[in-house]
């Protein structure tokens, strides 16, 4: 069964952006939130993030963010923990507050993917590698999966040498979609990062 990257939605310039200026609330770890370790024991509690200023003011059911963060609402959670194993997942309550620095409507988490699986297929992935963390991938040009190395009963996980990036299988996938989830999209893996794909990426290795 398929994998698929999960994404932003950011086609529909009507939705709200998470924005970034928290000062020193998460004292330099906000990088541990992306990369498969369980964060709540340092998490802040009261932990506020006010939307983007420059972006528009219809909350999602997956907010979209430049930090590669899942923030979502309580249908979209709902979703993940009927068809997601416990503690595969951790969720860390977070309070939205809109351009005027009013509470939002409904609650809201960091859904912190825990599970993490090396099957990037390196030899026929095109890609540049981090300069500053040599193990991570700074960019997928192509991304060629060897699902003979995802394990059976994982349906959603970070790429190991690619923290950042989130892997849906199709099922999940398709629960998500079905439940009517906005701002999260699953693209192709053949059309993932095709825009910074140069000569020669595609049919080679």
């Amino acid at each position: 069964m398929p994998y698929y990257p999960w994404v932003d939605d950011e086609e529909d310039a009507t939705l709200a952006w998470l924005g970034f200026a928290w000062g020193g609330a998460l004292a330099g770890q906000s990088f541990r939130l992306r990369r498969g370790e369980p964060c709540a024991s340092w998490f802040p509690k009261d932990f506020e993030i006010h939307l983007e200023k420059s972006r528009g003011t219809k909350l999602a059911s997956a907010v979209p963010n430049t930090e590669s963060w899942l923030c979502i609402d309580m249908k979209l959670r709902a979703v993940l923990e009927e068809h997601v194993p416990a503690g595969r997942i951790e969720y860390l309550p977070v309070k939205l507050k809109d351009k005027k620095k009013k509470p939002v409507a409904g609650s809201y988490q960091l859904a912190n993917v825990l599970t993490v699986v090396d099957c990037a297929d390196m030899k026929r992935s095109r890609y540049t590698m981090d300069p500053l963390v040599k193990s991570q991938v700074h960019r997928f040009r192509l991304l060629v999966l060897d699902e003979e190395k995802i394990p059976g009963d994982v349906n959603i996980f970070r790429l190991a040498n690619h923290l950042d990036l989130v892997l849906v299988r199709e099922d999940l996938g398709k629960a998500i979609l079905r439940a009517k989830a906005t701002g999260v999209e699953f693209v192709d893996l053949e059309s993932y990062n095709e825009g910074f794909r140069r000569p020669g990426d595609v049919g080679t290795g």
